[in-house]
């Protein structure tokens, strides 16, 4: 079995996700697992609004009084009834909805930390209790594809595996722990911790007209040793860690073409980064060119933020 996924460390890259990974082969019957993480902002798409659009649908039903919805069963009765079927839509042909009567939450499925859990992006397990972790996927080499991981081609330069014990919670004794796995806190990793000196980022923006702006980074992110005013009037306290740049300005109101207002310094909060611009190119006279593709996926950004 094939997994791919995003890397959101709550849902599928804490250690109680990667724990039950190591017990997925005996409980779903699979001769081996493997599931690979994408990098962050990465392998989003139309899947991704999937579930907004059902609970905006929801929402809007019970605003206007044409359904009542007080519960699960409620909800799938709904979304069975009036979402099934889509109307002018490309992407998706159909949508079907199952529901689950129980779920069975009596597990003793909760396991001791995974270091440096964020920088995996590959797990795979064939035995319970156990897991092999490596920093990168491969999908390049025959040996891979066909899911024979351990005779990987490119070891050289992708990394070999390290076999993690999953300790349990509940078997958990400070004498007698697993070193290993005695970290204490997963390792966070956020989009604006790839934002360094020259690199050009879109941020969220609160004006309604233009929901985000472009910017380029005139050093890297810090954390402020007392508070700050930038030339825009935005002040920011002492503690925030923030990014110095300038701001992009649109040309002849064409919203795909930018010049960069260097005259102007801003500062921006690190959190509030969507979206790094990696494949703009800035000439030597500060101009940007965007698209409409480009575009899309900083929006797409902003309705999962």
């Amino acid at each position: 079995m094939h997994e791919f996924t995003d890397g959101c460390s709550s849902q599928y890259k804490s250690r109680h996700c990667m724990g039950d990974v190591s017990y997925s082969c005996s409980d779903f019957g699979y001769a081996k697992i493997l599931r690979n993480y994408f990098e962050t902002s990465h392998a989003r798409g139309p899947q991704d609004a999937a579930g907004g659009f059902i609970k905006k649908q929801a929402d809007l039903a019970v605003i206007r009084g044409t359904h009542v919805i007080q519960s699960s069963s409620d909800l799938f009765d709904y979304a069975q009834s009036n979402l099934s079927t889509t109307a002018d839509s490309s992407k998706c042909s159909r949508r079907i909805f199952r529901y689950v009567d129980s779920v069975n939450r009596n597990r003793d499925r909760n396991f001791l930390p995974v270091k440096e859990n964020r920088k995996i992006h590959q797990v795979r397990s064939f035995d319970d209790g156990e897991i092999f972790v490596r920093k990168l996927s491969c999908y390049s080499c025959q040996s891979c594809i066909v899911g024979n991981c351990s005779t990987c081609m490119n070891d050289a330069q992708l990394g070999t595996y390290n076999k993690i014990k999953m300790v349990k919670e509940s078997e958990h004794n400070d004498s007698d722990a697993d070193s290993d796995n005695d970290e204490g806190v997963d390792d966070e990793t956020n989009i604006c911790d790839f934002v360094s000196k020259g690199t050009m980022f879109a941020v969220k923006a609160d004006d309604t007209d233009c929901p985000y702006y472009i910017l380029r980074a005139s050093k890297d992110p810090i954390i402020l040793r007392k508070t700050a005013t930038d030339k825009w009037g935005a002040s920011y306290h002492q503690g925030n860690k923030v990014i110095h740049g300038y701001y992009f300005n649109t040309i002849d109101n064409n919203p795909f073409k930018l010049k960069l207002l260097k005259r102007i310094p801003a500062i921006v909060p690190a959190l509030s980064v969507i979206y790094i611009c990696s494949e703009v190119d800035i000439d030597d006279n500060g101009l940007i060119n965007l698209n409409e593709s480009l575009h899309g996926r900083i929006l797409r950004c902003l309705d999962h933020e």
